[in-house]
């Protein structure tokens, strides 16, 4: 688990939207969605840009340089403690 990947995560449901959403919008397999998430890759500037566009917020938001609201700081922290995502249905 990577603090980006909490973020993406954080942010994604912030936004409201699912893993499903998110790959229609990037033109990715969700895996792909899922493994940004969990820290296992990393997406590009460009992707993340694009990201950073769909769910209303801006890049340096996504990478955390930039004041993100408590309420996802402390969503960010916990599962950083954990090390793992909640489970989505």
């Amino acid at each position: 688990m990577t603090r980006l990947g909490a973020l993406l995560w954080v942010k994604r449901q912030a936004a409201g939207k699912t893993l499903g959403d998110v790959s229609r919008c990037m033109k990715k397999y969700i895996r792909k969605i899922r493994d940004w998430e969990e820290g296992r890759e990393v997406p590009t500037k460009k992707e993340l840009q694009k990201l950073a566009t769909f769910y209303g917020c801006d890049i340096d938001q996504l990478l955390g340089n930039e004041l993100v609201p408590e309420l996802e700081m402390w969503k960010v922290r916990e599962i950083l403690k954990d090390g793992t995502l909640p489970r989505e249905f």
